[in-house]
């Protein structure tokens, strides 16, 4: 990296307008480090408008100026905002400065909020593999209590990728919970998030079912009622077939086509209960248990 290593006034550095790490957190161990042994790493500025900006060592400055430093080693380089941010990310994920959910954070924000490239051109950037990169963003949805679970070492962060992948939260919740108090290995979680996988698809399958069977059950009533309809048709050609010559045959008749067209109303009447149970998705036999 071209530069010139100067020692700068600390009133004419500012910080990083884009940090890797949002919360620089206690600089209080670094800064007794530096008052031991020096700044061992000159902080790797560059110059923007009337000012010096960090690109490299928010902490080292931030503890520097506890110390009341008046001057502060640099090296001083000209970099555009893409390779200014990317000799941080580099230089953080080296380090291992930041925890996972940071190190994701700041791969999201390379990707979607400055628009610098894809996974595959911050893999090469940063020397990881896109599949690395990958599993730190997808971290990012997690819950917030289990990324905070994460940060604090009680989830290690190949259990919070494994984690990452399970899409009911409440499935999700309980495993992590499991996880925290049983020291579960990644194949233990691998095998329940299996699981859990499988029970969800046949609940599924069971929904589709019931909807299924609920459909052919209203298709029988509609058939049954449609037939019986056909037969009042017929009957009533009968009777007019017959006449008034034959009133006795006529009065039988006009019985069996009272009771057909009371067990069409009948049919009607169940056909409506039994739809207005299947509009709350509980079939028949369910809804009598």
């Amino acid at each position: 990296m071209l530069g010139l290593v100067e020692d700068i006034e600390s009133s004419q550095i500012r910080l990083s307008s884009r940090p890797v790490r949002a919360d620089p957190g206690d600089v209080k161990s670094l800064s007794e480090s530096i008052a031991r042994n020096g700044l061992l790493q000159p902080i790797v500025v560059r110059i923007i408008d009337d000012c010096v900006e960090i690109v490299a060592g928010n902490r080292r400055f931030l503890a520097c100026r506890d110390l009341k430093l008046r001057k502060i080693p640099c090296h001083v380089t000209d970099l555009p905002d893409k390779e200014a941010y990317e000799l941080s990310l580099v230089e953080n994920t080296q380090r291992k400065s930041i925890n996972v959910i940071e190190e994701g954070q700041a791969y999201a924000r390379y990707i979607e909020e400055y628009g610098w490239g894809g996974i595959s051109e911050l893999a090469k950037v940063i020397g990881k593999s896109q599949e690395y990169v990958s599993k730190r963003i997808k971290l990012l949805e997690l819950p917030e209590e289990l990324q905070n679970e994460i940060i604090r070492h009680r989830i290690k962060a190949s259990i919070g990728e494994e984690l990452a992948y399970v899409r009911d939260k409440e499935t999700q919740s309980r495993l992590a919970k499991m996880v925290s108090q049983k020291h579960v290995t990644v194949k233990r979680l691998r095998d329940e998030i299996s699981a859990a996988a499988n029970q969800e698809l046949e609940i599924d399958n069971g929904a589709i079912d019931v909807q299924q069977s609920f459909s052919k059950s209203i298709m029988a009533y509609n058939k049954t009622i449609i037939v019986l309809k056909l037969t009042l048709w017929r009957i009533d050609d009968i009777i007019e077939s017959v006449g008034d010559m034959h009133w006795l045959i006529t009065s039988s008749l006009l019985q069996q086509r009272a009771i057909i067209s009371s067990q069409i109303d009948c049919l009607l009447k169940e056909k409506r209960k039994y739809s207005k149970l299947g509009s709350t998705r509980r079939p028949l036999w369910l809804a009598t248990l």
